[in-house]
Formats: structure tokens, C-alpha cells, sequence
């Protein structure tokens, strides 16, 4: 296995990328889609990208701005911010999130903090499963030893009474007693 390189920002830019003559030349139909290779190949261009638009990463909300008022009308220029990493990696975002895009991602890191209180209450459940059979698994082997206990006690007290009988049977009795 390949060692994973570490991510370490480079380079950090805001870019007003122009759009329109991009998607002008285009059917209605695939303007969206060449907007967003537009942007792709801009930021390759600018941010001197070795590997072409295949490592230039567009976040979810740029791609939604983008794709707002669908695929026939996208916007004409667009605000990115890019960051160009250490492993030749650039990703793109908004430079300003809009009202719905921050409750989007409000909502987004509300959902993450929710699955992660979830995956550790899942944790103490298993936890506290796992405490209640040990306690059972406890309370079982108390109830065997004290079964044991009860047994041995009952051998000893039949072994006792063994030894305490007289060994002189009822007929050797009466004639012990004429």
C-alpha cells in the first residue's frame, strides 16, 4: 500500500470566473454542463494543475449555485475560492455563501453532529449491553456455586449420619436388650 501524502495547502485564491461566453456558444440543454467544465478548466489553468480538470474538486455548493435555475440558465460569472494542496489536489468552494447555502450547510454539519451523537449512543448501549451479561453471566455462576454449596452440604450431612448410626442392626438390639 501506497503511503497517504499529506494535505497541506499551497496556494489559496478567490476567482471571478466569467461564464457566460462559455455556455453562450452551447444548446440550451447542455449549458449547466459546460458551465461546470468551464469552471473546472479555469481553475486548472490558473491554479497550474498537472493532471488536468480531473483533480480540480468543485464543493457541492458550487456545484448547486451553478445548477440553481437549471441546466438552460446557469449564472454568467460566478465568485470561487480555490485551494491548491501539496498533493496537486484543488478545491473549489463559494466564495460567499447565500442564506439557503449556509442553512445547507448548517443543516449538513447538524446532520454529521446527530449520526455521530447517534454512533456513540449506539456505543453505550452495546456498553451497557455488554455490563448487563457480564452481570448475568455473574449472577448464574453465583446461583450454580450456591447449588454446588447446597449439594456438597446435603453429601456431608447423608456422609455424618452414615457415621453416626450405629453400626448394630435392630435385631442385635433386642437381643442385646434380653
Amino acid at each position: 500500500m501506497a503511503k497517504k501524502q499529506e494535505k497541506t495547502a499551497v496556494l489559496e485564491r478567490n476567482y471571478i470566473i466569467p461564464l457566460r461566453r462559455a455556455w453562450q456558444n452551447v444548446p440550451r440543454y447542455k449549458r449547466a454542463n459546460k458551465a461546470i467544465k468551464t469552471v473546472r478548466e479555469f481553475l486548472a489553468r490558473h491554479m497550474k494543475v498537472r493532471d488536468g480538470i480531473k483533480s480540480v474538486k468543485l464543493s457541492k455548493f458550487l456545484n448547486q449555485a451553478v445548477w440553481r435555475r437549471s441546466i438552460k440558465k446557469p449564472p454568467a460569472k460566478i465568485e470561487v475560492k480555490a485551494t491548491k494542496y501539496s498533493t496537486g489536489e484543488v478545491e473549489a468552494e463559494l466564495a460567499k455563501l447565500g442564506k439557503q447555502e449556509e442553512i445547507l450547510k448548517s443543516r449538513e454539519k447538524s446532520e454529521q453532529d446527530k449520526a455521530q451523537a447517534k454512533k456513540q449512543e449506539q456505543a453505550k448501549q452495546a456498553e451497557t449491553r455488554q455490563e448487563t451479561e457480564k452481570k448475568a453471566e455473574e449472577e448464574k455462576r453465583a446461583e450454580q456455586l450456591k447449588e454446588e454449596e447446597r449439594l456438597l452440604q446435603k453429601e456431608k450431612r447423608d456422609i455424618e449420619r452414615e457415621l453416626i448410626k450405629p453400626k448394630v442392626t435392630v435385631q442385635q438390639r433386642k437381643a442385646l436388650e434380653k
